[in-house]
């Protein structure tokens, strides 16, 4: 089992329940990949640095991101990449394998984002 983390911006015009639908989506995608889903958090709504232009949806500056570490089989990266990149409301996603798994109960993704 490798352990990953994965940043989730979705759009202003996304609902909660849509969220939290796709957040169990992602779930079982993994659980089914024998893996497990270790940390969900809400970071808010953050800038981004240049526009997001998706088409048919509009030009947007800002977004709601979230956040989620998971421990999960390789094959399970690229199909919740196709998953994420066919959703609507996602504006952008990123898949990143953590370094150090030993410390993942008091894992502190902006302390790993400075490695």
């Amino acid at each position: 089992m490798v352990f990953y983390e994965t940043f989730v911006l979705f759009s202003k015009r996304v609902q909660r329940a849509d969220i939290r639908q796709l957040l169990k989506q992602q779930e079982a995608l993994i659980t089914k990949h024998h893996g497990s889903m270790l940390a969900v958090r809400d970071l808010g709504w953050r800038k981004t640095a240049f526009r997001v232009i998706k088409p048919r949806q509009g030009i947007f500056w800002f977004g709601r991101l979230f956040y989620f570490s998971f421990g999960a089989n390789p094959a399970a990266i690229t199909e919740m990449s196709q998953s994420l990149q066919s959703t609507n409301g996602v504006l952008r996603h990123a898949t990143v394998r953590m370094k150090k798994r030993h410390n993942l109960m008091t894992y502190n993704h902006y302390i790993h984002a400075r490695d």
